[in-house]
Parts: C-alpha cells; structure tokens; sequence
C-alpha cells in the first residue's frame, strides 16, 4: 500500500504502510513508516520511521528524522526540523529554523522562522507555541508558550509566555516575559518588559512609555505607563470617565486628587 513517484522516491522502503512519495527523493530514507506522505522534492527526505507526518512543498519536512503527527504546508516549511511530535506549519518558510519543538502551530510566511530564513544559520528550540501571521515571531530563538497573532506581531521577541494580537503588536520587545499586548501597534516601544498587560490601539507605543516595565497594566488607546507596578486607564486627553453609571469630568477627577 506504498506508492512512489520520482527518482529515489521511497527508495529506501521496507515494511511500511500507506505511505506516499511524489517527487525527487521525496520520503527518500523511510525504511518502515506508517501514513506518512510527501509532495514536493526533497519533502520529508531524511524521514526514517515514522507516523502521519505530512509534508506539501519542496524542503518541506526536509530533515525530520523519527517523529510522528507532523504537517509542514509550504516551500522550506520546517525545513531543518529534526525531532519533534505534533507540529503544523503552513506557508513558506514558516518555522524554518525550528531544530527542535513540539506542539507548535505556525501560519504564515516565515512565521515563527527566523530572520534571513533559510539562510540563516541560528538554530531555534521552543515548544506550545501558536503563531498566527506573516513575518510573525520571527526571531525567537529559545521562547517558549507564545501566542502572537497578527503581521509581524512580536517580530523580535525572544522571550516566553507572552500574548500579543495584533498588526506589529509586542514588535520590538526583546527578551520580555509573560506581557501582552492587545490591539495594532500596542506595546510597539516595548523592549524588555515583565508582566505587564498592554489592552488598546498604539497602547504602550508612546515615546514616554517605560521600555522595561514590569507588572504595569495599561489600558487605552495611546496610553501609556511610566514606572513599574503601575496601572493606567485612559490618557491625559480624555474628558470624562464613567465608574458604576457616575460620569465624571477630567477637571472633578483633578480636584477629588487635590482633596
């Protein structure tokens, strides 16, 4: 029940079943696989033994070695995975770099890759990380249980256990830990911050916004905190703030402080 189409396609076959070769080398090494199928040149070429993994793109799975539930959809796409159960990554170059991982879930173009993609020579371990964009986490190395969704959200972090949604949300930060960062552009000047929550448009983007705070919670859009363990709801332009129905100005919240 193994089929293989392509020059050195299942070459190596022995015992397995259901599995499937389309193209050059492709499952090239399987000796005694179990539905495992490859479409593309060189997919899933190093693959020795294993179950349901399924590579759609040339490279793609290219050097998994003995690993099962694995699914690389796009060209290069977890080209230099070696070790690793229950992975999925779909678009081109989507987790390129990643050596070693589990339970990861990648979408889009060079998400969760790494800069300079394939040409690049830094090696990436992380595990129960979901990452949902184009260019999206793409220069984490070592950060593990991400959840960024949104084009280049969380474009350099390096950190673990983070949260961002949104277009560029959480961009810039470095090795920042345990934060999130709700809505376009927020925590976007955020280097290195610690559990911090950012909940708004450009919240945590302003050039007054603490780089390396930690345990602020910021909430509004342009708002933005200034020292650690600080909460913030709203920014100085506002007008007025409703608590439990009661609406108060800027000017009576002014003159309650100076009581």
């Amino acid at each position: 029940s193994n089929t293989g189409w392509g020059s050195y396609a299942l070459r190596e076959i022995t015992t397995g079943l259901g599995n499937a070769a389309f193209g050059y080398r492709a499952l090239r090494s399987l000796t005694g696989g179990i539905d495992n199928t490859a479409v593309g040149a060189g997919a899933l070429e190093s693959l020795q033994t294993g179950i349901g993994n399924c590579a759609f793109g040339r490279l793609a799975l290219k050097s998994l070695l003995n690993a099962g539930a694995n699914t690389a959809l796009g060209v290069s796409s977890f080209d230099n995975l070696e070790e690793g159960e229950s992975n999925t990554a779909t678009g081109y170059g989507s987790g390129v770099r990643l050596i070693k991982g589990s339970r990861n879930t990648l979408y889009g173009v060079y998400a969760g890759g790494y800069y300079l993609g394939a040409n690049s020579t830094v090696n990436c371990y992380f595990d129960d990380t979901c990452v949902f964009g184009s260019n999206a986490m793409s220069r984490n190395i070592t950060g593990q249980r991400n959840s960024i969704f949104g084009s280049y959200a969380a474009h350099l972090l390096t950190g673990g256990e983070n949260s961002a949604f949104g277009y560029n949300a959480l961009r810039n930060a470095l090795e920042t830990n345990n934060t999130v960062a709700i809505g376009a552009y927020s925590a976007n000047r955020i280097i290195n911050a610690n559990k911090s929550v950012f909940v708004g448009y450009r919240c945590g983007e302003s050039i007054s916004q603490k780089i390396d705070v930690i345990g602020s919670t910021t909430i509004g859009a342009n708002a933005f905190s200034t020292r650690d363990n600080e909460i913030v709801i709203g920014k100085s332009t506002d007008t007025h703030v409703t608590i439990a129905g009661v609406e108060f100005t800027n000017a009576q919240l002014q003159a309650l402080k100076n009581l």
